[in-house]
């Protein structure tokens, strides 16, 4: 464990600059930075983190990590209640790379990206959970005109903006594949995402119970949002959109929320999960093919394998619409999760 360490300027658990560090189920735990990347700050070389976690830590941007140069891959990893005065409570990006697998963002708090921050450089969040995150804009996730993002098979729950963007801000290039949108909320608007800026891409994502006075799911200020890719959006009859359309091959369910979705629970897998409910139109609503190829590579965010005839009609379209994926032969479990 690396725990109760402070630097005056960057990396207050750890400060990689070249080489290769290698983390094997490491804490770093209660660890503060004067400047950036209160557990971890990387300025080069190679990265990688598998298992353990970032908890409590502080910094004046990436109250978790922060990556000005590298690559930093983390698998298994939980970032919790991280917290900065600053951009990004778990993690901020200014360069480089940062890949997020199977992890679970929890609880951590910023002034912009509660959950992630990326100024320049790439992020990528794969297969995994962001919930509870908060922020004056971009509760999950905040982009900046630099910045690229893409969220692959993963989950923005329960997180919070003051502001704009509950789930998600972005300004720069962003890419939601197959992910999932849903409970998060923003005081002025944008309760799913904001797009102010850039370049906003929705494939296959299911935006739907999200809450913001304008575009309950999702609202363009600015920039390009591309949908028409089998998205799903809101519920009711209504698909909670400002600023922007759904396409023609997306779907906007008459059914109550309950009948699309159901709420955070253990489905399997590492992290948390929104299943479809029974029969919702999110099950086997896009084209198999996409869901075969990268960047989804044919499994869920639980890993589990992706086309599976969920509604008894074989057809080519057999992947369902968001981050999980729904069977026939599969029974659900929705357990209640009361975290400390």
């Amino acid at each position: 464990a690396l725990t109760g360490n402070h630097a005056i300027g960057d990396g207050g658990g750890a400060y990689v600059k070249g080489g290769a560090l290698e983390l094997d189920g490491t804490q770093l735990r209660g660890n503060q930075a004067g400047d950036a990347g209160g557990g971890l700050y990387s300025d080069g070389g190679q990265t990688t983190i598998s298992g353990g976690s970032f908890n409590g830590n502080e910094a004046q941007a990436g109250g978790g990590l922060a990556v000005a140069e590298g690559a930093v891959n983390l698998a298994g990893v939980v970032l919790e209640r991280n917290t900065t005065p600053g951009e990004g409570g778990a993690a901020w990006v200014d360069g480089g790379q940062l890949t997020i697998r199977d992890g679970w963002l929890w609880k951590n708090t910023a002034v912009g990206g509660g959950g992630l921050f990326i100024v320049g450089g790439q992020a990528t969040l794969d297969r995994s959970l962001l919930s509870e995150n908060t922020a004056g804009d971009g509760g999950g996730a905040r982009v900046g005109q630099a910045g690229a993002l893409l969220v692959v098979n993963s989950t923005l729950s329960g997180n919070s903006a003051a502001v704009d963007g509950g789930g998600l801000f972005t300004a720069g290039t962003t890419s939601l594949i197959n992910a999932t949108l849903s409970g998060n909320t923003a005081g002025v608007r944008g309760g799913g995402a904001l797009a102010y800026g850039g370049t906003l891409t929705l494939q296959r994502s299911l935006l739907a119970g999200n809450s913001a006075p304008d575009g309950r799911e999702a609202r363009r200020m600015g920039g390009a949002v591309t949908v028409a890719a089998h998205n799903l959006f809101g519920f009711g009859g209504d698909a909670g959109l400002s600023g922007l359309s759904a396409g023609a091959s997306d779907v906007t369910p008459v059914l109550a929320l309950g009948g699309v979705l159901r709420p955070l629970a253990h489905n399997g897998g590492p992290t948390l999960s929104h299943a479809p409910a029974v029969g919702s139109p999110a099950i086997d609503g896009a084209p198999s093919a996409d869901c075969a190829a990268a960047p989804v590579n044919g499994v869920d965010q639980r890993g589990l394998p992706r086309n599976v005839d969920g509604d008894g009609q074989a057809s080519a379209a057999e992947c369902d619409i968001g981050a999980v994926e729904a069977g026939p032969a599969e029974h659900f479990v929705y357990l209640a999760v009361v975290v400390p």
